[in-house]
């Protein structure tokens, strides 16, 4: 019996850890299919008082090595139905900004159809987000920061 116990306890671990480093590779896999044109990503530290904010975007920017620099924003977000209800899964309430290149187009988002969002006022949602809050000669609204608007 006690072999047996080690024998299991020695599988459990190593199964733990691979399951771990799988885990691991797949979220940076992910991470990486995510921003495809990205070499470099600089997060901020929750703990630090320093911000991730347009100077240092411009400061990123002017180095001499730096191809280009995109500040990318990304949180909860949440789409509001022309009946006033929340439209989709809320566990799956994700919003991030479109960063246009030069062509008009965000790697990272190729779409279906359509054009991007031109300004604060337009987003851009997935298909099936669409189709559940689309009721004819009603736009949907965005619900933001407790605020909620065209």
């Amino acid at each position: 019996m006690p072999t047996v116990a080690v024998v299991l306890g020695v599988a459990f671990v190593t199964g733990s850890l691979l399951y771990g480093d799988s885990v691991r590779a797949a979220v940076n896999r992910a991470r990486s299919n995510s921003q495809p044109d990205a070499s470099v990503s600089i997060t901020a530290d929750p703990a630090a008082p320093h911000r991730l904010d347009d100077t240092l975007l411009r400061r990123l920017r002017a180095l001499p090595s730096a191809a280009a620099a995109r500040g990318v924003v990304e949180g909860r977000s949440l789409l509001v139905g022309s009946d006033g209800t929340l439209v989709g899964d809320l566990n799956q309430a994700a919003g991030v900004n479109y960063v246009p290149d030069g062509g008009g187009k965000d790697v990272r988002y190729p779409l279906a159809e359509g054009r991007g969002p031109r300004g604060a006022a337009e987003i851009a949602v997935d298909r099936r987000t669409g189709r559940a809050g689309r009721v004819p000669g009603r736009r949907p609204g965005a619900h933001r920061r407790g605020r909620h608007g065209p």
